[in-house]
């Protein structure tokens, strides 16, 4: 890797799951000047954002009172000078960096991203990451959008609609930046040129705790049940009801399970459970191995079990040695997965281990921030590329594949083979057709 740079990068204006908190701080422990800004504290308190500039501070301040008033004529009147201070904020920013990280699809102005025209104009480096799922992914193979019990699910109209959102959006990103940054299963849709494969990084995480040699088992050093976590940030996403019902299979063939359920809580509160749980259950209709939940687990030495649609096939779009340890299986056979590590002490120890040596050793904040450097140093491994067009997946995330083939159909018999917004991929168009049982039109 070449010697680091004098770079100023800034990292924001949107924090997921911890992410941009913990590459900033790898960024800095290698020598980087780095800013991590957010526009809102995040609701679980990841924290790491540097000190808040004084034009966005008063911005966010009157920002809130307006938001609470409801006076029109004074939301009006609090909302210009927000608006102007923000802006002003936006243009100072553009000439203070010379490298910009954006996450999820964001970037200054969120809304549209006419920074982006700007920044290029200028030559700043863009390093856009749309790896986290929902930004890129298209809405027809994506469960994130049903309510959280799953009794909504969209309808063809608004999957059209979301589609043509993402679509542009991901079209505009890929015009405007430097670097994608993208997961080869949600990223690859709509791209046209190659993408750096996010798992090549790893999740960035750091619990500043003891390094130990094997993970502590609840259940083998206190005599009780076994103790299970599952932390759905969407239950109807992560398949909640259906690992609870599992759970209760278990139960009634006269295993004892202690199933920890945690939602909305503090991240305080989630890492205190990973380490008194014996492994946790992310989720069951997932396209990647180890996501944020599970790499977080995995540092306390935690295995966890992760389903999805043909996940292993994923391994053919990751460098050597970066395809992350956890227990996967079909979304059907998550019982007897779960069975699996109660039953087997020896697996779930030796997964933990390996999946801990795993994290520690690759997705420390300095080792996923050396990988950045080498983004920003162009300075970037074959390997890391993926070519769009090698990329054939179907069953997406979030759903079960019934799901993604009425939603495929309805946009179909809806608004036709073009509202899939695939006429740039008809390899992919035509699979998806098939996967559908739908006639491709001649």
């Amino acid at each position: 890797m070449k010697k680091p740079n004098k770079h100023r990068v800034f990292i924001g204006p949107i924090e997921i799951a911890g992410y941009y908190a913990n590459l900033a701080k790898g960024l800095k422990q290698i020598g980087v000047d780095c800013d991590y800004i957010t526009y809102t504290p995040h609701s679980f308190g990841y924290g790491g954002e540097s000190k808040t500039p004084i034009l966005l501070r008063i911005s966010q301040r009157l920002e809130s009172v307006y938001k609470n008033n409801r006076n029109f004529a004074n939301k009006v009147a609090l909302s210009l000078p927000s608006c102007f201070l923000r802006t002003l904020w936006v243009f100072c920013s553009i000439f203070r960096y010379d490298v910009f990280i954006f996450g999820f699809g964001h970037s200054f102005m969120p809304r549209n991203n006419w920074d982006l025209r700007v920044l290029k104009w200028l030559g700043k480096k863009i390093i856009s990451v749309l790896s986290h799922g929902s930004e890129s992914r298209p809405p027809y193979i994506d469960g994130s959008y049903q309510s959280g019990d799953g009794a909504y699910q969209p309808s063809p109209n608004e999957l059209l609609s979301l589609t043509k959102r993402n679509f542009k959006r991901t079209r505009r990103f890929e015009r405007y930046s430097s670097i994608i940054v993208g997961a080869p299963f949600s990223t690859s849709h709509f791209l046209r040129d190659k993408f750096v494969t996010t798992s090549a990084f790893g999740i960035p995480f750091d619990a500043m705790v003891e390094h130990t040699s094997s993970p502590t088992s609840v259940a083998s050093t206190q005599g009780v049940g076994i103790r299970i976590l599952h932390s759905p940030s969407h239950p109807a996403v992560k398949g909640s009801p259906i690992i609870q019902r599992a759970v209760e299979n278990l139960r009634q063939r006269g295993y004892e399970i202690n199933l920890i359920l945690l939602q909305g809580k503090p991240h305080s509160q989630v890492i205190r459970e990973i380490k008194l749980c014996d492994f946790v259950v992310d989720q069951i209709y997932s396209d990647f191995p180890m996501a944020g939940f599970a790499t977080e687990a995995a540092w306390f030495g935690k295995p966890a079990i992760v389903g999805g649609y043909n996940i292993s096939l994923l391994k053919r779009f990751v460098p050597a040695g970066m395809y992350p340890p956890s227990k996967t299986c079909h979304p059907d056979e998550i019982e007897q997965a779960i069975e699996c590590l109660i039953v087997n002490s020896e697996e779930r120890e030796r997964l933990g281990v390996e999946a801990q040596s795993f994290v520690r050793d690759k997705c420390n904040p300095i080792e996923v921030a050396s990988r950045y450097l080498r983004l920003i140093q162009e300075d970037i491994p074959e390997d890391w590329w993926v070519e769009p067009q090698d990329v054939v997946y179907l069953e997406g995330a979030g759903q079960t594949i019934e799901c993604t083939i009425k939603n495929i159909r309805g946009m179909v018999k809806h608004f036709g083979v073009e509202s899939l917004h695939l006429r740039h991929r008809p390899d992919l168009e035509k699979a998806f057709l098939e996967f559908a049982e739908i006639e491709h039109p001649s």
